[in-house]
């Protein structure tokens, strides 16, 4: 989850999907209702939920040091092959994510 907004219903959702599940709604002519009580919509106004933004971003940022920590550890001449590639691909995604986001 990476923009997470909150409903009337105080439920909360990615920003993404559930915009993808209002349009469908909208654009099938379907009565938008709740996924998961299937309560009808009164309401599409998204509230970012910030507080868990936020949480969601400290978390992601110390699992990627950590992960980037322990792939680090398994780049030397010691560590198995397989260790080191595996390690190597992480650090690729990393770069590759970390770009993507900003």
């Amino acid at each position: 989850m990476h923009d997470p907004v909150t409903l009337e219903n105080e439920q909360t959702f990615e920003r993404e999907a559930i915009d993808k599940l209002f349009k469908e709604c909208k654009d099938s002519g379907r009565k938008m209702v709740f996924p998961l009580t299937q309560k009808q919509v009164k309401s599409t106004y998204l509230n970012p939920s910030i507080a868990l933004r936020n949480t969601i971003e400290e978390w992601s940022a110390r699992n990627e040091a950590a992960q980037l920590d322990l792939a680090c550890s398994s780049l030397n001449l010691g560590s198995p092959e397989s260790d080191v590639v595996r390690a190597l691909k992480y650090i690729q995604y990393l770069i590759r994510f970390s770009y993507w986001l900003e």
